[in-house]
């Protein structure tokens, strides 16, 4: 086979490869393009954002004596003997967004423990407790810069002294301290999202030392973020370009599935002509029979018919076969000889000589 027919008949391929890719190129774009507009679409939910500010500072109150002065702040330690009592200072603050509504739900509880040294354990074992509700819940609506203050009252000395009792009682050398833990409770809502927020603040004083120190652990600044269901609008020529593209990449792979049938049909890139020619052949080959050579037509009289249907109708009728001559390269004439007269149908380039019948 040489190189021009090979060329000629890949060639075909070709145009229909390019027309597949470049339709699932552009359909690949349109559901990338998709892809990522829903992914930003879910990230671009409204966010509000709001930030707690809270602090827990002890002061510490001792009795009337003659050496310290009854407020005792900012010491390294201080003398539980004299210690009257321990006043904590809370606040909190809040900074959230407007136009959201927040309550606040505060609560504070002392327990005092008791523990003991066990030989197995490293840790004492807590052998007695007793909570004390020394803040009742209160509830309050906050504004969006609202903040909520209390001196929270630790009576000490009742505290140290429930434990001597205690230690005088068992004949045991006890462990002791109470812990405050205030609850900060923060609800709301913001867009139609809640806001839940939780914060425990916690405050120990020991109870059976002689110096003792303040220990607290809490969060000093909190900050989250919530979404709301709100989304933000995004640029509608981004939806239409990734709509267009996917239209364009479809009617290339709808366009591609043509050309490849008319591949398969075997006319692609053939004339009209031809492409009627194969069609008679396909579906009419056993009523044809093929001339070697052009039929003589001379003593005969011709009869052009104006289709090749006529053809084939007249073939129905005189049941004697069609038979077929290739005139030229763009034109075959078909004939049916009957008698002395020549029923003849020219496809493709017509004669000249178009007259009903010739002699």
């Amino acid at each position: 086979m040489s190189l021009a027919l090979k060329n000629e008949l890949r060639s075909p391929i070709k145009p229909i490869i390019t027309w597949l890719w470049l339709g699932l190129l552009f359909m690949a774009a349109s559901g990338g393009l998709f892809y990522y507009l829903q992914s930003q679409e879910n990230n671009q939910h409204q966010a509000h954002q709001y930030q707690i500010e809270q602090n827990l500072s002890p002061r510490v109150i001792y009795k009337n004596n003659q050496f310290f002065d009854a407020n005792s702040i900012d010491r390294q330690g201080y003398v539980a003997k004299l210690t009257d009592q321990v006043l904590a200072d809370y606040s909190y603050n809040l900074k959230a967004p407007a136009g959201g509504k927040y309550s606040l739900e505060i609560s504070a509880i002392a327990e005092v423990k008791a523990s003991h040294p066990l030989p197995s354990q490293e840790d004492p074992a807590k052998i007695w407790s007793r909570q004390f509700v020394v803040l009742p819940l209160e509830r309050r609506m906050l504004p969006p810069n609202g903040n909520f203050k209390r001196s929270i009252e630790l009576p000490y000395g009742k505290y140290s002294s429930l434990i001597s009792q205690l230690r005088q009682d068992l004949t045991l050398g006890l462990a002791a301290d109470v812990e405050l833990r205030v609850t900060a409770h923060l609800t709301g809502w913001v867009d139609g999202v809640k806001v839940d927020n939780t914060q425990v603040a916690k405050m120990v004083l020991p109870l059976a030392q002689q110096v003792f120190m303040t220990q607290v652990d809490f969060e000093k600044k909190v900050t989250d973020t919530i979404k709301s269901d709100k989304i933000i609008d995004q640029p509608m020529w981004q939806r239409y370009l990734a709509i267009g593209l996917g239209i364009v990449g479809l009617l290339m792979l709808v366009w591609a599935g043509i050309l490849l049938w008319h591949y398969k049909q075997g006319d692609f890139g053939k004339s009209s002509y031809r492409r009627q020619l194969d069609k008679i052949y396909r579906y009419h080959d056993g009523l044809i029979v093929h001339a070697a050579r052009p039929v003589s037509t001379t003593g005969k009289r011709v009869v052009v018919m104006q289709s090749f249907d006529d053809i084939l109708n007249l073939e129905e009728e005189l049941k004697v076969p069609i038979v077929a001559s290739e005139t030229d390269e763009d034109s075959t004439q078909f004939m049916i000889l009957h008698d002395n007269v020549i029923y003849s149908y020219i496809l493709g380039k017509k004669s000249t000589n178009r007259s009903a019948s010739k002699n």
